[in-house]
């Protein structure tokens, strides 16, 4: 498709709403706001939706990327919830596997450990073999994780990562020690997922210690739910109403989760779970947009409409969308409203429309 017009909409620029209409060209955003319709354009009236930057999701695990041996195609667990560009946690094929995918992608590479000893060459390997796909480093800071680093191995991966201008993800559910002394160990730019659990060592201990060193340090939280396995409802609830936010929301979808974990799972349900505890509509956008972007060093590449900008686009309505959802603590979420994607444009080209 050459031209397309979204009109009638409620815009969100990865920073700010105002409303207006936005036209794709080709691949790039030719207009945006108040403009003369081109004759050739088809014409999207989005009926005062919101049309928003394709959605950033940094915590994914998809089939096609990271090797699982089946499960659904990666495209149905993107571009249904309107995300254009996604982070595999846990990438291990071939540099050209996600390479027929038309939506933007990136790789964390595990950490590799032998006896007790860092891999760096390993590891330097593996991001060799992604190019400028590559971000850095996934590390497992789980007692149920075979080879499991020490907080001062965590300390030498991260300035390991930093040293290439990469960066380094730490998951922290079932950590060995306080979430405070892992956020101590990162620096600028590196992300602290799974925040919200609800096993030992969680984000509130010490008056959400962890929270605020983490943030003092450069250090990006983000929620990386899980659905209910690596989020506690209860405890997220809490600090939400703390003003303890993330600044990243990512679904950690897998090839199991998809129609698993209370409806049909993907992003714009995180976002939803994430508005009925009370998290600002704003501030959750910027989480799947903006902020999600500079958190993997893809500001300016993916999560913002700007003319001349990628035409990766999305288009959400807020309204029924059932869903029930249980934690491992057996907290339950039941809301009947929600966002759900109505079309997502990548590089101008149409990948989803659903009623509009």
């Amino acid at each position: 498709m050459a031209k397309i017009l979204l009109k009638n909409g409620k815009i969100f620029d990865g920073e700010r709403f105002f409303f207006g209409s936005v036209l794709a060209e080709d691949e790039k955003i030719a207009a945006i706001g108040e403009f003369d319709v081109p004759a050739d354009a088809l014409v999207i009236d989005v009926q005062g939706g919101m049309i928003t930057p394709g959605l950033v999701d940094i915590h994914t695990h998809l089939s096609e990327i990271s090797g699982a041996p089946f499960g659904f195609p990666a495209l149905l667990a993107t571009v249904p919830f309107g995300v254009t560009a996604a982070v595999d946690a846990s990438a291990n094929l071939p540099p050209n596997a996600s390479a027929d995918l038309p939506i933007g992608t990136a790789m964390l590479v595990p950490l590799c450990m032998k006896e007790g000893e860092i891999g760096f060459q390993e590891m330097e390997d593996r991001l060799a073999r992604y190019g400028d796909r590559a971000l850095g480093v996934k590390i497992y800071f789980d007692v149920g994780q075979d080879a499991l680093p020490t907080v001062e191995q965590i300390k030498k991966i991260s300035a390991f990562t930093k040293e290439k201008g990469l960066l380094t993800m730490v998951h922290c559910t079932n950590s060995p020690v306080p979430m405070k002394e892992i956020a101590k160990a990162l620096s600028e730019g590196d992300i602290l997922t799974h925040t919200y659990h609800g096993a030992p060592h969680t984000v509130a201990d010490e008056a959400y210690a962890a929270y605020r060193l983490a943030k003092d340090r450069g250090v990006w939280i983000d929620a990386g739910m899980a659905g209910g396995v690596h989020t506690d409802l209860e405890v997220l609830k809490r600090a939400l109403s703390e003003g303890y936010v993330p600044d990243v929301i990512s679904t950690d979808i897998t090839q199991y989760s998809a129609y698993m974990r209370g409806g049909i799972y993907g992003l714009t349900m995180c976002m939803s779970i994430y508005r009925a505890l009370g998290m600002p509509e704003e501030k959750i956008l910027r989480a799947v947009t903006s902020k999600a972007a500079r958190a993997v060093k893809r500001e300016g590449q993916w999560g913002s409409l700007s003319v001349g900008g990628a035409a990766d686009l999305a288009v959400l309505s807020y309204g029924d969308a059932a869903i029930d959802i249980s934690d491992r603590a057996k907290n339950r979420l039941q809301i009947s409203e929600g966002y759900t994607c109505r079309l997502t444009v990548k590089n101008g080209q149409i990948l989803y429309r659903n009623g509009i």
